[in-house]
């Protein structure tokens, strides 16, 4: 019969089978580091991959070069604010000006928002004329990032914008699996994430919140935009759908917009992205 340390296995009390616990101290020393090695690998290599995300990103919906032709855009709009039909236009002129408009199919009420690059402006005709003027809350919308609408999304112009980028892993968004890249403003006390899908490489999902409200403050704004409906539009693969989700305050407001009769480059007056004309 053959003794059983041949096949490794110690039978003596005195070593607690084939080695101490120096030895497995070791062992499990090194494996620690090749885990935080290999960690620390993955992470950095996944960061590089930035610039490919986004080259593939503006390389699906167009190719950046056509993008940057685009000065101004507007478009017209049906949708639904929290079931209550509604219509109206956006304008938006490179890189963060805009203007839009609501109109309440049942009421006829107005409400506009927009920034000029000089003020903020905001009016409600609920409120009577006095409401078309630059509104407070609205008069550092560009370094507060409080304007509603960026340029088409706040992806295209992140870098001109100020918003430092950042990949920072992969997320399955509604059972698709997205890249996840954040955007961050400190001037304008802004975050945004950003969610591409890993297949088609058009974006799906953005989620913007206010820097300067704490997360556990009930006034903090989160917002949901997601992409929905994509179309070829003058050789530009546009989102022809978007659906909206506010939360503040605990409390839920959900816009559908659906998008139609988009034209750019059109001649704009300054006159345009404020409020008092309408």
């Amino acid at each position: 019969m053959q003794d059983a340390s041949a096949y490794g296995v110690c039978k003596s009390k005195a070593f607690d089978c084939s080695i101490t616990k120096s030895k497995k101290f070791l062992i499990m020393k090194k494996a620690l580091l090749l885990l935080i090695f290999f960690s620390f690998s993955a992470v950095s290599g996944f960061t590089q991959d930035i610039d490919f995300v986004i080259t593939k990103y503006f390389q699906a919906i167009g190719g950046k070069n056509r993008i940057d032709t685009i000065q101004n855009y507007s478009v017209e709009y049906t949708g639904s604010i929290d079931d209550e039909e509604v219509h109206g236009t956006y304008l938006n002129v490179r890189p963060y000006l805009f203007r839009f408009e609501i109109i309440k199919a049942k009421t006829g009420g107005i409400t506009c928002v927009a920034y000029d690059g000089k003020d903020g402006w905001m009016s409600d005709t609920r409120f009577g004329k006095d409401s078309f003027k630059p509104h407070e809350r609205f008069l550092n919308a560009r370094n507060r990032g409080l304007h509603s609408q960026n340029f088409m999304n706040y992806l295209i112009y992140a870098q001109e914008n100020g918003y430092v980028m950042q990949l920072t892993g992969l997320r399955k968004i509604d059972s698709t699996m997205c890249y996840c890249i954040k955007l961050q403003n400190y001037e304008r006390d802004m975050k945004v994430e950003c969610f591409i899908d890993v297949l088609t490489f058009l974006l799906k999902k953005e989620v913007h919140s206010d820097l300067s409200v704490p997360d556990n403050d009930p006034k903090k704004v989160y917002e949901e935009i997601n992409y929905l409906n994509y179309k070829p539009v003058n050789g530009i693969l546009l989102p022809c759908k978007v659906k909206r989700i506010s939360t503040i305050l605990h409390t839920q407001m959900i816009v559908y917009h659906e998008f139609s009769n988009y034209q750019f480059n059109q001649k704009i007056e300054i006159d345009e992205l404020r409020c008092e004309l309408k």
